[in-house]
């Protein structure tokens, strides 16, 4: 059932993975990390409450998690403007090989003015992803996760532009 939601998912048949995301919790509630993937999914479709809301009790179920299951609730302060929070939780994540990691604390120093900072976390990203430029980091990343909000999409690449992502 959770590979059934993550497939519904990217195809953005948002009903049958809230369908399927919710047979899956209720066939194990204790796998925190479907729980918090499926939290961070539903929040990247636009239901922030209950995405926090799994993703917190994921996180409860297993207190060493990975710094990924903190990426709904980043996103969610980002769109929200609450720059400062975006960055503490960030800076939690500690995943130094996976683009995300960098490219959240590019963004969050970025709207923060802190433009050092910014560019630090930039280069990290670059070096994980080269080449990369703002089209196809939208096309080939940003429209897959964040379909469902379009203006997360925008303030997403506005930051990446602040932080010296052309």
């Amino acid at each position: 059932q959770f590979a059934l939601a993550e497939v519904h998912f990217f195809r953005q048949e948002v009903g049958l993975f809230r369908a399927a995301a919710e047979r899956a919790i209720a066939l194990n509630p204790r796998d925190s990390d479907a729980m918090a993937m499926i939290g961070i999914m539903t929040a990247y479709t636009g239901d922030w409450d209950r995405g926090r809301k799994l993703s917190a009790r994921a996180r409860e179920i297993n207190p060493n998690h990975p710094g990924w299951y903190l990426f709904g609730d980043i996103f969610e302060e980002y769109l929200r403007g609450n720059y400062a929070q975006a960055l503490a939780l960030a800076e939690r994540v500690n995943l130094p090989g996976y683009f995300v990691d960098p490219y959240c604390r590019a963004i969050a120093h970025a709207r923060l003015g802190k433009k050092e900072e910014a560019a630090k976390a930039l280069d990290e990203f670059r070096a994980l992803w080269p080449d990369v430029t703002l089209e196809y980091m939208r096309n080939q990343h940003l429209n897959k996760w964040f379909f469902a909000v379009p203006e997360l999409i925008d303030q997403i690449i506005m930051g990446t532009q602040m932080a010296g992502l052309e």
